[in-house]
């Protein structure tokens, strides 16, 4: 089968993914595989030292791919609109969004990688892949904390310089990855309310995070700085009735350094 083939594929074929068919397997294939590649990954992340190995690197780069391929490419779960409690009601999950929300799988990917030491390779990969998944998933990932939580993590040590920060060859995938989630929550407008909710750690009480990291680059020639110039107007534009962002854009940042215009961000 065509899926099956594609997942057979190696972290080299990423790029090509944009193009490819969504999944026609049914959902509990899906789910197989998908509990196939995760019992060899959480057998490393088990493990009481993060593990040095490369081959144990290769194996979890590998398998995290397809199973992130499998989770982009799933859709919805049956049955009728979930309430969240906020933001409007959800789509119900399908069953591969169920498990790595019940086993919280991306928070303990993006966690063994940062104990371990992100190096370089590991942190474009993870960038890629999360730009991948809110670019491409037939569900709104980023509602589910199970996604948000660690994609702040990895942010957020982007954005450390203590941590190695980005490197120059990483930023065009870390703006588009910004992008990607400044497309996404102008979409669904209750996604900012939860940057700002989520991880305290990482973005304090009057931080956000994505703005943060998008303005150095504002400045910048060619795509990559049209790229987050489009951003943050999008994160401008659905700020505008959330007034903790407008506060903290003429408050907090460089962008907006008269307060007087906390008027004017607020309509």
């Amino acid at each position: 089968m065509s899926w099956l083939s594609r997942l057979s594929r190696g972290p080299g074929s990423r790029t090509g993914r944009s193009v490819a068919p969504p999944c026609t397997a049914d959902p509990e294939t899906c789910l197989m595989v998908f509990e196939n590649h995760w019992r060899q990954v959480s057998w490393v992340l088990e493990q009481r030292e993060p593990s040095s190995s490369s081959d144990d690197l290769t194996a979890v780069r590998n398998n995290t791919d397809q199973m992130l391929c499998l989770l982009a490419e799933e859709r919805p779960g049956e049955g009728g609109p979930q309430d969240s409690g906020a933001g409007g009601p959800l789509p119900p999950m399908g069953p591969i969004l169920k498990l790595v929300t019940s086993e919280d799988v991306l928070e303990r990917l993006v966690q063994w990688h940062l104990r371990r030491g992100l190096d370089a390779d590991s942190q474009g990969a993870l960038l890629k892949l999360f730009e991948m998944l809110i670019g491409q998933s037939q569900q709104p990932l980023l509602r589910h904390t199970a996604v948000l939580q660690p994609l702040l993590l990895l942010l957020g040590a982007s954005g450390d310089p203590q941590l190695g920060g980005c490197p120059p060859a990483l930023e065009n995938s870390l703006v588009l990855l910004l992008n990607q989630v400044c497309v996404s929550m102008a979409r669904q407008p209750v996604v900012l309310e939860m940057l700002f909710r989520a991880a305290p750690a990482q973005q304090g009480p009057t931080n956000l995070l994505i703005f943060s990291l998008l303005v150095p680059f504002i400045h910048r020639d060619g795509a990559l700085g049209q790229q987050a110039r489009d951003a943050l107007l999008l994160v401008m534009a659905t700020s505008a009735s959330h007034r903790a962002v407008a506060r903290y854009i003429t408050e907090n940042s460089y962008f907006c350094p008269i307060p007087t215009a906390l008027a004017v961000a607020q309509g």
